[in-house]
């Protein structure tokens, strides 16, 4: 929530700030880029798409839904997807921010929903939910640090420079 930071910020509070890449990045500060990131659509591994190869986007469009609760970056995504669709898209009447409900509703019945890869990378690692090859790749700002342009503490230097190393070593 970057009005809530830029509060702490202005008041020099924070040392660091995990974030995805602002719009705008404040006055004094600069934003590090760690990890890409991208939306795929996902289900459970029970779903009819589940074991498909490849997925065409024209074809999601029979599909129901589970939308992203308002407001979040997956929902702006989705809802631009119901805007391009040729005919309205069928959604699930439950909106959840509860990760466990969501995954729970995507095994349990025939549902897609837009996501970032970031917030379901493990689940489908561990094959608890599916992402679907579809052509086309939404991209998605980067996670990174914020950090300010001045001196450092000790502490946020070591921080940074250890996130910076991970992220390099672990790019997936």
């Amino acid at each position: 929530d970057m009005d809530g930071w830029a509060k702490q910020l202005a008041q020099g509070s924070v040392d660091l700030v995990g974030c995805r890449q602002p719009a705008v990045v404040p006055q004094g500060w600069q934003f590090r880029p760690l990890m890409t990131d991208r939306f795929v659509v996902v289900c459970g591994p029970g779903h009819t798409l589940a074991a498909r190869r490849r997925v065409r986007l024209d074809e999601l469009g029979g599909e129901t839904w589970l939308p992203a609760p308002l407001p979040s970056a997956a929902r702006q995504a989705f809802d631009w997807l119901v805007e391009s669709s040729p005919a309205p898209l069928r959604t699930c009447p439950i909106i959840t921010r509860v990760s466990s409900v969501t995954t729970a509703l995507l095994r349990a019945q025939a549902l897609l929903t837009l996501l970032p890869f970031s917030v379901v990378r493990q689940l489908v690692e561990d094959g608890q939910l599916v992402a679907l090859d579809i052509e086309g790749e939404a991209t998605f700002e980067p996670i990174g640090l914020l950090v300010p342009e001045g001196e450092r503490t000790t502490a946020a230097s070591t921080l940074m420079r250890f996130l910076e190393k991970f992220a390099a070593e672990n790019p997936r």
